[in-house]
């Protein structure tokens, strides 16, 4: 889950950087935003995983 959220967190970052400026490619954004994409799947298994660790139920059952 770490992995992924760095990723996505660089891409998120990538994409704000990108569309503030106008004269960037199109394709660079299109990519960093693909990042984010492809890792979302990923990162939702893993923190389904992760919360069901958890040993407060109530918790749990909020994170699910």
């Amino acid at each position: 889950v770490g992995d992924q959220l760095a990723q996505m967190g660089a891409a998120t970052a990538q994409v704000v950087q990108l569309t503030a400026v106008t004269d960037e490619m199109d394709s660079k954004v299109g990519t960093a935003i693909a990042t984010i994409g492809s890792n979302m799947p990923e990162m939702g298994r893993g923190v389904r995983e992760l919360a069901a660790l958890l040993p407060d139920e109530q918790r749990r059952g909020m994170i699910l």
